[in-house]
């Protein structure tokens, strides 16, 4: 992130909160900010507040008229890394709990704010961040993309009755990046036991191969739109591969072997799929300074929109969304 806004200094920061003062042309150097793949949500800092919800509240009218937002998102920094003793990024209960109580403490002129909702895109969000106890951050932002319109740049799922995580993750990156999915068509997922992924695309109504010399679970291979390739993804007739229409890849190997392995089905002549959808390990944060050539690469087996991003459920790992077009 620094070397691409040099501009950028570390200011007041904390495990899930940074932020950042902006020297020179700040709008300019700023816009390079929510490109990077590690910020998962960003806005302008107003100021911190000490207090309760009771005394935050004027504050927060005030900042609301002068800024004229009709969008509130209240939320708190994640308090653990996702995974550290089942911390999963979802929205509490409790900032529900905190908005009404702001909508309440703002009277009749809060009837119009929506408080926690995904937002459209162009339009302006305040957003009221609990940093620690009784200490807020006030800011706001624009949303200018799908993942911007989420309240803290996390997706809007709950907790369900799921194979493996694998599931929250297939599910965000499909959110966020809009790729074209539709019911019907075929998916191929490499390294998939026990089901996680092909669990969720099942739900939207894909024909869904999965390939994994593991056991898959049962809930999924009596699945009538699932077919379980039980061999190692080196194994696979290309030719049987001219119906599948998105990859998935989320394997755990270092990101130099996945390439190489998606590489060698999507560029043979047989496979023609619209898109793919990789997790890159990160075994050391280090090899996160190759990503630039890894997008390359994967924009070198014929797709034209490349992109990255750290996900919310996203542990040690990084996710790249590739498709042949825009569409």
């Amino acid at each position: 992130m620094q070397s691409s806004v040099p501009q950028a200094k570390f200011a007041f920061s904390r495990p899930g909160l940074l932020t950042f003062k902006i020297e020179g042309q700040t709008m300019v150097a700023a816009e390079a900010l929510p490109r990077c793949p590690f910020i998962r949500s960003f806005g302008w800092s107003g100021e911190m507040i000490s207090g309760t919800l009771d005394e935050v509240a004027p504050k927060l009218e005030s900042y609301r008229k002068q800024h004229r937002a009709g969008y509130l998102h209240v939320w708190e920094r994640d308090s653990k890394r996702v995974g550290d003793r089942g911390f999963e990024p979802f929205a509490k209960p409790e900032w529900e709990a905190w908005g009404a109580k702001l909508l309440a403490l703002g009277g009749p002129d809060w009837a119009g704010v929506a408080v926690n909702r995904s937002v459209p895109s162009g339009e302006k969000v305040l957003d009221l961040i609990q940093v620690d106890q009784d200490r807020w951050l006030l800011g706001f932002h624009v949303a200018a993309s799908t993942a911007s319109s989420w309240v803290g740049g996390a997706p809007p799922v709950t907790s369900a009755k799921v194979i493996s995580r694998a599931y929250y993750k297939i599910k965000e990156a499909m959110l966020w990046s809009e790729l074209p999915v539709q019911s019907g068509q075929h998916a191929l997922e490499l390294g998939a036991a026990p089901g996680g992924a092909c669990q969720y695309m099942l739900e939207q109504g894909l024909q869904v191969i999965g390939v994994d010399p593991a056991e898959m679970s049962p809930e999924i291979l009596s699945h009538p739109k699932f077919e379980h390739w039980r061999m190692r993804a080196s194994d696979i007739r290309k030719r049987r591969l001219g119906r599948v229409d998105w990859l998935v890849c989320d394997s755990n190997v270092a990101p130099q072997h996945t390439l190489d392995t998606v590489e060698g089905i999507t560029t043979n002549q047989h496979v023609q799929c619209r898109g793919i959808i990789l997790t890159l390990k990160m075994p050391d944060w280090k090899l996160a300074e190759h990503l630039p050539s890894y997008l390359q690469r994967v924009k070198s087996w014929g797709f034209s929109f490349v992109t990255s991003r750290h996900l919310a459920f996203n542990r040690q790992e990084i996710c790249v969304v590739a498709s042949r077009s825009l569409a």
